[in-house]
């Protein structure tokens, strides 16, 4: 199946085993036969990340972007140097960044995923851009909550 034709849930699924992987690259002492095929896998999702068409993101637990795919920043208008560390109170309206924060602190409380919709931006050249998102909590290779990660899709 062609990455354009995924639901967004199968992609959020891919990406989080693709962060499972990396995880496991950056804790696993394993042989070299093993590190091999998880580089491969790792490889192949970091092409589905950059190929697809949706917006990826991660934010740190405070809301700043610490990585945008290439979609992201098409859509921002912004380069990926640009956007790592802005804070999503940059980007959004205070309404906005409220709305967000409470429904980021609600997936951090539960560690369940959330479809957030209507999400407001303001990209590089001042215009305003409406995306639908789904995000969920992002853990290191022990479990601890790190940030957030999810998925976009401009609908202006």
């Amino acid at each position: 199946m062609s990455d354009e034709m995924k639901t967004r849930e199968q992609l959020v699924e891919e990406l989080e085993k693709l962060r499972a992987i990396v995880s496991g690259l950056e804790g696993s002492k394993a042989g070299h036969g093993e590190t091999e095929k998880r580089s491969g896998d790792e490889n192949r999702f970091r092409g589905i990340l950059e190929s697809m068409t949706e917006c990826y993101f991660e934010v740190d637990l405070a809301g700043n972007l610490t990585f945008v795919n290439d979609s992201m920043c098409k859509i921002s208008g912004m380069s990926r140097e640009e956007s790592i560390g802005l804070n999503n109170r940059e980007y959004t309206t205070p309404d906005t960044a409220r709305r967000m924060n409470d429904i980021f602190k609600e997936i951090y409380r539960t560690g369940k995923p959330a479809n957030i919709a209507d999400y407001e931006v303001t990209v590089k050249d001042g215009s305003k851009r409406i995306l639908d998102l789904s995000a969920s909590l992002l853990r290191d290779s022990e479990g601890k909550a790190i940030g957030f990660f999810g998925l976009g899709r401009d609908v202006t």
